[in-house]
């Protein structure tokens, strides 16, 4: 992914790299019936129980190879 000029820019280019990680290859498996839909949103509070939050870290490690620096 090439680095936008502003933080405001990369941060924008981020978000769509990792949708394109985390959304794309499972929306067809749910689209297709494969996977089950949710009914709700998750709650905040349960979130990390509901979602895979290390797989998100993970894919955003990938998408910015310098976080891990930046803290």
């Amino acid at each position: 992914m090439s680095r936008p000029a502003t933080a405001l820019g990369w941060a924008a280019a981020a978000a769509d790299e990792l949708i394109g990680l985390v959304i794309h290859p499972a929306l067809p498996r749910l689209l297709f019936g494969i996977d089950p839909l949710v009914d709700e949103m998750p709650e905040e509070a349960h979130l990390a129980a509901d979602v895979d939050l290390d797989r998100i870290r993970q894919l955003f490690r990938i998408v910015s190879p310098d976080a891990g620096r930046c803290r």
